[in-house]
């Protein structure tokens, strides 16, 4: 046996030893599959305050007031906790319309396709010009 057999024996048994003292680490769940659970209650809720139902696949801005709004923003916490945010513009830098953009996350991560237009309604006896969204989901 010469010097280089006994050198590559002597690397072999070290790297035998390292491994067998490595530590395995444990892969993250991803939320996406960590809280299935409580991202079908927050679309719930969501759904229930723009009033969409079976009967009803469609919502306009103008019918979302204050409360509404302030509704949706209170759910931020509940939506940062069990959705993968950090990617979003919204959670980044901020947006104008907060609201908005939780109702856009939200549909878009439950694979619901939002589908938007312009729509002239009449409210309070005044017509008026508005953003309508219909949902798809099919």
């Amino acid at each position: 046996m010469s010097n280089a057999d006994s050198d590559d024996s002597l690397i072999i048994k070290k790297k035998v030893q390292l491994d067998e003292g490595k530590k395995v680490r444990k892969a993250a769940v991803p939320k996406s599959e960590k809280y299935i659970k409580e991202q079908k209650q927050i679309k719930k809720k969501m759904d229930k305050i723009l009033g969409l139902s079976d009967d009803n696949d469609r919502f306009y801005m103008c019918d979302i007031d204050e409360d509404m709004q302030k509704e949706i923003e209170d759910m931020l916490d509940d939506i940062k906790k069990y959705y993968p945010c950090s990617a979003c513009r919204w959670f980044q830098k901020g947006v104008d319309r907060l609201y908005l953009a939780l109702i856009k996350y939200v549909y878009k991560y439950a694979k619901v396709e939002l589908i938007h237009t312009q729509k002239t309604v009449e409210r309070d006896g005044k017509k008026m010009n508005t953003g309508m969204y219909i949902i798809n989901c099919g």
